[in-house]
């Protein structure tokens, strides 16, 4: 489902026509089947992995603003830059 300026609110997934999976997009929050699964930044997303919130992916963009590398950090260097980074703390609505 999409709004009047071309903005894509809700993708709904069925087979046989019974729902398989709702994804839903308010502002930059995305929900699959009203879980909270990321959160979309402009240089890439904050995860939620279980109850922890990881900033997991980096774009660098092309001047046309198309992905041209995606990087997800090492599992040594996200401990790294979680001891010296600020804590990001998400509180998602219910």
């Amino acid at each position: 489902m999409y709004d009047a300026s071309t903005t894509k609110l809700a993708k709904h997934t069925a087979e046989d026509g019974v729902p398989l999976h709702i994804s839903n997009y308010i502002g930059s929050f995305v929900y699959e089947d009203n879980e909270l699964q990321y959160l979309l930044t402009s240089e890439g997303r904050v995860v939620v992995d279980g109850s922890n919130y990881e900033y997991h992916v980096f774009y660098i963009l092309s001047q046309r603003g198309g992905a041209k590398l995606n990087l997800t950090l090492p599992a040594e260097e996200k401990e790294k830059q979680q001891k010296s980074a600020p804590a990001l703390i998400i509180i998602p609505g219910k």
